[in-house]
């Protein structure tokens, strides 16, 4: 009979982690956690301390926003000014939007007595800026919230208006420590246009407070800005005018300004202009002077492309007149009309020429607004707000 000892003498190492094996099994374990949904994710570092340091690493939590970023938003749809009693609804009309799951009211906003509604007046990563102005003055306080996590970040008051030329500008801190974790952003208020300066009032979550900048303006326009879409690092401005041939942009890191000719058929009041971003790209709509309604793409930065036309037949069966362009949605250049009096809004799917009443907003639109509807997305990785 074998002894205790010539037994164990018989054991045979078949295998030996080295520290090439153990970092290929970790990258195939990281592999398989960072195509999980976040929730499971997170429970998975309950499985095994193992899993819990895979999982808390930077390296790892960094992968996992890049490859989130790529995907497709979790919802998609846009705020509104609601007509009958001021509130902020959100609407999505789109089938792969689950606006059970996903409450994106912002009741949790709420006003003293002695203050407006809160507005919406920017979108950008998921991430709003609301504006509530005191009654009786011109202050305003900025909010900028996540609709969907409830976190809202109340900034200094300012004693400027109107709330309309604001612009959120968010954007990841590549030196932060938390990286992939919290976002960062600034608010921009676009004071006024000056002959010889362009004074622009910047909030910057890094610093948490206001900051006055002035640069040249060497474009020597003097306007008074009613409306502003950021798009690529860039704000695109334009002013209440009856006849406008540019708008500009504003490098948000340059601090620079330069102007972009607008499509030779705009004639036109800017009121009826809508500049948006759709599909990562930067389209122009107004309505014609045939009555059809014109979208144009911004190709290298300098010049306009036609891409749809929607013929007046398709919304003549909706007899008010007056129509003008809402917004984009945020994943398609499918365009939103509304008309005056408050009247309804119609879908406008620009690819197969298709029209939709959107029933639900019959009467609701509140144009007195600074910006009546905001498009807005929830990105696959949730934006978390700093010191929120």
């Amino acid at each position: 009979m074998a002894t205790m000892e010539e037994e164990e003498e018989e054991v045979v190492v078949l295998h030996r982690d080295t520290d090439l094996t153990q970092f290929l099994c970790d990258e195939l374990i990281m592999e398989i956690l960072i195509k999980l949904p976040m929730k499971v994710l997170i429970i998975s570092k309950c499985v095994s301390k193992r899993f819990q340091c895979l999982i808390s690493e930077q390296t790892f939590l960094s992968r996992v926003v890049t490859r989130n970023k790529k995907l497709p938003p979790l919802i998609t749809g846009f705020f509104y000014n609601n007509y009958n009693d001021g509130k902020l609804n959100f609407h999505t009309d789109f089938p792969n939007d689950d606006t059970n799951a996903l409450k994106c009211d912002l009741s949790f906003l709420r006003c003293k007595s002695n203050q407006h509604p809160v507005n919406v007046v920017a979108s950008d990563s998921g991430l709003l800026l609301c504006a509530r102005e005191k009654k009786g003055t011109n202050c305003i306080h900025y909010i900028v919230c996540n609709p969907f996590t409830k976190q809202c970040l109340e900034l200094p008051q300012l004693s400027w208006g109107p709330s309309k030329c604001a612009v959120l500008f968010c954007y990841d801190n590549e030196e932060g420590s938390n990286k992939g974790r919290e976002i960062e952003f600034k608010v921009l208020y676009f004071r006024c246009f000056g002959d010889d300066l362009l004074e622009i009032d910047i909030y910057s979550s890094e610093k948490g407070k206001w900051e006055e900048s002035k640069i040249p303006n060497l474009l020597g326009f003097n306007y008074r800005l009613v409306r502003a879409t950021l798009f690529d690092g860039s704000i695109y401005l334009w002013d209440y005018c009856e006849y406008i041939k540019k708008i500009y942009a504003y490098d948000v890191k340059k601090e620079s300004v330069r102007s972009i000719p607008l499509p030779p058929a705009c004639l036109f009041g800017a009121s009826d202009l809508l500049i948006g971003v759709a599909a990562g790209s930067l389209y122009l709509s107004y309505e014609y002077y045939d009555f059809s309604f014109l979208v144009w793409v911004l190709v290298d930065g300098d010049r306009w492309s036609l891409m749809h036309r929607l013929k007046h037949g398709l919304i003549e069966n909706y007899p008010e007149t007056l129509k003008s362009p809402l917004a984009f949605h945020p994943l398609s250049c499918d365009l939103f009309l509304g008309w005056s009096g408050c009247a309804g809004a119609l879908l406008c799917r620009m690819d197969s020429q298709k029209v939709e009443l959107i029933a639900n907003l019959y009467y609701n639109l509140d144009f007195k607004a600074p910006k009546s509807v905001i498009p807005w997305y929830l990105p696959a990785w949730i934006p978390c707000l700093k010191s929120a």
